[in-house]
């Protein structure tokens, strides 16, 4: 991941870029995650015209032990992913970002697929 300064740097290239440059298909909206400490990387993107559209909640528990494992419900079985599945699988996270996501542009298979 890019340093703050670096994604600072690189900001004003990408906003004046956008608003110079207005193609047929232009770029409506732009998606970053920036931590919330990090206050003089997202003041940079505030003063550079964006807004925020969504947070992202982090969140983590220190456990004394490893939990039980859940039991399966009938019919359910775990193996290991293999590349057979890709199509499935992408079409599985395609629907679900979809879902929530208003910016969300689903990937081709060619680029999920390993190399």
């Amino acid at each position: 991941m890019p340093s703050s300064a670096a994604t600072r740097s690189a900001l004003p290239r990408c906003s004046n870029g956008s608003r110079r440059k207005r193609a047929p298909k232009a770029i409506s909206q732009l998606t970053f995650v920036i931590a919330e400490s990090d206050e003089p990387t997202w003041r940079a993107y505030e003063q550079a015209g964006f807004a925020l559209s969504t947070e992202v909640l982090e969140m983590a528990v220190d456990l004394d032990e490893p939990p039980p494992e859940p039991p399966l419900a009938r019919g359910v079985t775990v193996r290991t992913y293999t590349d057979a599945d890709a199509h499935a699988v992408r079409g599985l996270l395609d629907d679900a970002y979809a879902g929530w996501d208003k910016a969300y542009v689903p990937f081709t298979h060619e680029a999920c697929s390993r190399s």
